[in-house]
Order: C-alpha cells, then sequence, then structure tokens
C-alpha cells in the first residue's frame, strides 16, 4: 500500500547537551529496557497502554491519526528516541507534529525500537521492530491514535497474536499482551 510519503524527514538530530539530558531523563523513565514501556510509570500517570500490530514502521493511518491529535492539543513537535543504544547513534531526534513527517520518520527507522513523546511526557508512542507498536497515554489519546475504542483495538490484537504463525513468537506477543491489559481503562 502507497501512502504518498516520501522517506524523506525534516527531524532535528538533537545535538545541544542539555537538550539530549533532558530527552534521555524522560525518555529512561517511559522505557523498561528498548523495547517495552515503564509499567510504573503508566499506572502512576493513570495510562492506559495499548498494542497493536504493526509490521515494523508507523502505519500512515495511525500518523495521520497522532498528527491530528497534535494539532488538537496544540503541540508542534514530539521528541523520538531510537532506544538501541548498542547500535551507532544519532538516537535522539525533534519530529514535527506532522503525518507526513512521523511517517517518513518511521521508514528512515522500520527496525528501530524507538520512542515519540512529547516534551511534557503525557503520552508516548513506542514503535519496536517486533510487530507491534504501543500507544499509551490518556484513553483519549490512545482511542484517537488507534481509532477505535480501548476494548476493541485489544480484542483486534489478541486476534493477531492468536492467529500468529510461529509458537515461539506468539508466547512473546501473549506476553505483550499480558503486560499492557491490566493498563488504565
Amino acid at each position: 500500500m502507497s501512502s504518498g510519503y516520501s522517506k524523506e524527514s525534516h527531524a532535528r538530530t538533537l545535538s545541544d547537551p542539555s537538550e539530549v539530558e533532558r530527552v534521555s531523563s524522560l525518555a529512561a523513565a517511559l522505557l523498561d529496557g528498548s523495547a517495552h514501556l515503564n509499567l510504573d510509570w503508566i499506572r502512576r500517570h493513570e495510562w492506559v497502554a495499548v498494542p497493536i500490530e504493526c509490521g515494523g514502521q508507523i502505519d500512515p493511518a495511525v500518523a495521520e491519526r497522532l498528527s491530528s491529535f497534535l494539532q488538537t492539543v496544540g503541540r508542534l513537535r514530539l521528541f523520538a528516541v531510537t532506544t538501541e543504544f548498542e547500535l551507532p547513534g544519532p538516537h535522539y531526534y525533534e519530529v514535527p507534529a506532522r503525518a507526513r513527517e512521523l511517517f517518513a520518520f518511521g521508514m528512515i527507522h522500520p527496525q528501530a525500537h524507538m520512542i515519540l513523546f512529547p516534551e511534557d511526557g503525557s503520552f508516548a508512542y513506542l514503535s519496536t521492530a517486533n510487530d507491534y507498536h504501543v500507544a499509551a497515554g490518556s484513553p483519549r489519546f490512545v482511542e484517537h491514535v488507534l481509532g477505535t475504542d480501548i476494548a476493541s483495538a485489544r480484542a483486534e490484537f489478541e486476534d493477531f497474536v492468536s492467529t500468529g504463525s510461529l509458537e515461539r513468537f506468539r508466547r512473546f506477543l501473549q506476553e505483550v499482551s499480558k503486560r499492557y491489559s491490566a493498563t488504565g481503562a
């Protein structure tokens, strides 16, 4: 499926040490390793976290809905952190809050684990190379970005997990589903 978007991104690599430190600290609070969100953060902030099927890059429809939400709440940018720090950098970026930019950034980093979040940490979108992404934040954010209600999104992910072809991978995704099913609503 063609998205109509190019791979050209206008993401800015963060280079100012104080800015990198601020973004790095917030990313560290939001993450549990490179491919999971921190459940303590999610509980403390009363977030909902819902995994969705996604084959690496950010889906164009999700990029459109994420951009729409960002415009609704007056956000002009997101921070993006590629979380596999053992790989060569750069790892810290500022991405304009436009669908084409979000999609292009995901195209440039399709096999990387990364997290997108605003500077106040009020929500997060975790992109993994493991065929799933996670939208986390208020129910309003999650439902807007996923384009459906939370129960339906969780049921869709469970259906995806149950039809997986590799038993080992299916068990892994079942753990992902279980991890986030107890969050929020």
